[in-house]
């Protein structure tokens, strides 16, 4: 409108740039044009120090958000472009009158589509009514909600001017990517389980000595779920073989001998070219 804005456009105006400075600290990112925003404000690629360079590292993105509101996804496009998301995706909080920023992870989307499939779906931000259970289904079962837990990090502008507090930053957010990653590329490839932390700290990098693991099966993925299985024993078939060399621990021939069997007995599902290698380097005729 000529001459004038409204004064709560404004107000997340202004959320978004702390947000930017903050991102810029940590990563490269670039603003998505409001002309072709459909979810995300920023799409970034980690900055990884290498000497005197920043090498562009993993590509992510991110929402902001002035408050910590509930985000709802109803529509079947809504739901879609959450359930979609080929990058890990972050939402940032942003605090302007602390001058910081509240980084959430979104990452048990992955487990929330694949155990309750695509239904109406809440990133809440207020703690879970039981502790421990991250995904809910609602009473009348027609949506979900997906608790988002404490915020991964929680960084001031003047924290992230120290460079050992924006190293950790940095160091936390590129565990947190590789967790959201890990869960999207299986879930791509058919792979139904998702593996996360059991517990976390903000802006402590999290462990994966005791995780969350969530398995998921359906008849309608046997056939994948087969593929996956048969490939993944061919693969430690190989490189069972590759661990002769010199030097290194012998295999169990028992465990090759097992191996071998249940290859064999799924042989139909193994690819030609998979069987190739086995009977190069395994002289192992399927």
């Amino acid at each position: 409108m000529p001459g004038a804005r409204l004064a709560d456009f404004r107000m997340g105006d202004r959320t978004e740039l702390l947000v930017e400075y903050c991102l810029h600290s940590l990563a490269f990112s670039s603003r998505v044009p409001r002309q072709e925003d459909v979810g995300h404000d920023f799409v970034c690629a980690l900055a990884e120090p290498r000497g005197d360079l920043l090498w562009a590292g993993a590509a992510f993105s991110v929402q902001a958000k002035s408050d910590t509101s509930s985000l709802v996804f109803a529509k079947e496009h809504e739901l879609q472009w959450l359930i979609l998301q080929e990058n890990p995706f972050f939402v940032a909080v942003g605090n302007k009158k602390e001058l910081r920023v509240d980084l959430y992870s979104t990452w048990q989307r992955a487990r929330a589509f694949l155990q309750n499939g695509s239904r109406k779906t809440t990133l809440e931000f207020a703690p879970p009514l039981v502790v421990g259970r991250d995904v809910e289904v609602t009473k009348d079962r027609t949506g979900q909600v997906i608790y988002l837990g404490k915020p991964i990090l929680s960084v001031t502008l003047q924290q992230l001017l120290d460079l050992d507090q924006l190293a950790n930053a940095r160091k936390v957010l590129r565990a947190w990517i590789d967790v959201d990653r890990r869960n999207i590329v299986s879930s791509g490839v058919g792979i139904h389980w998702t593996v996360g932390p059991a517990t976390y700290e903000t802006n402590v990098s999290p462990s994966l000595d005791e995780v969350q693991i969530g398995l998921f099966w359906n008849s309608q993925n046997l056939g994948k779920c087969v593929e996956n299985f048969v490939r993944s024993a061919a693969l430690l078939r190989l490189t069972l073989e590759a661990s002769r060399a010199p030097g290194a621990p012998r295999p169990d021939p028992v465990k090759i001998q097992t191996l071998e069997s249940v290859m064999r007995a799924w042989s139909e599902a193994l690819d030609p070219g998979s069987k190739g290698s086995l009977k190069e380097h395994c002289s192992l005729v399927l």
